[in-house]
């Protein structure tokens, strides 16, 4: 009604933050893969290692075990 005889208000709302919260997402988003795959590659780092460790420490008994014959 108020519309009718020319008393309404009319007016824009920009919404400036919306593209900014997005990226900022994105950018989080970026961050946590990148973390998670740099732990997965820690992770597989350090079982390979503990393998290789293995490895040595039965090549290094069996070669004290000749040796000390």
């Amino acid at each position: 009604m108020m519309n009718n005889m020319g008393l309404g208000f009319v007016f824009t709302a920009r919404d400036l933050a919306s593209g900014k919260m997005q990226r900022l997402e994105r950018r989080f988003s970026s961050l946590d893969e990148r973390v998670t795959g740099g732990t997965d590659r820690m992770t597989s780092a350090f079982r390979q290692l503990g393998v290789g460790l293995a490895i040595f420490t039965a090549g290094a008994a069996a070669v004290g075990g000749a040796l000390a014959l």
